[in-house]
């Protein structure tokens, strides 16, 4: 497990958004800052959080809709 750019936890997961076609994203379970990249963070400023990134997209924003891949 990595430790969050945002809070400093050790809860950032590479997980799979089930309900969003499988995407792929960075999550960390400790704040729900969201990073729409599959891979390393570049810029660590550049989250969502994790409840508005799904209801942008039509979704409600909970971990049930989530499958963490590390």
């Amino acid at each position: 497990m990595k430790t969050c750019p945002r809070c400093g936890q050790s809860g950032l997961h590479h997980v799979k958004l089930t309900v969003l076609d499988n995407r792929t994203v960075n999550l960390c379970e400790e704040c729900d800052a969201l990073w729409d990249t599959p891979g390393e963070i570049k810029d660590p400023c550049a989250f969502e959080d994790f409840s508005q990134f799904m209801e942008a997209r039509g979704q409600r924003g909970l971990w049930s809709n989530v499958q963490i891949l590390d």
